[in-house]
């Protein structure tokens, strides 16, 4: 849950100390409060790509376009 975000983003912060970490949510969703943390907007992603529709016995025939649309937060 979200009180779990904020320690594991720490861990990762001291772990890799030379590395950006970055937070994906959903776009219009507010990040869960991060205490100790700091959170700024690195870019919002919004578009479609294809999903080739598959199954276990057949090749693929054709695409179905999905929305996406999120935004990357980055953590300090």
């Amino acid at each position: 849950g979200p009180a779990k975000v904020a320690p594991y983003v720490q861990r990762s912060l001291r772990t890799f100390p030379d590395r950006p970490v970055f937070l994906v949510y959903a776009a219009g969703t507010v990040p869960p409060a991060l205490p100790g943390l700091t959170t700024t907007v690195a870019g919002r992603f919004a578009g479609t790509m294809p999903h080739w529709v598959e199954s276990s016995i057949s090749r693929p025939a054709s695409a179905q376009q999905i929305p996406y649309d999120f935004t990357v937060y980055r953590v300090s």
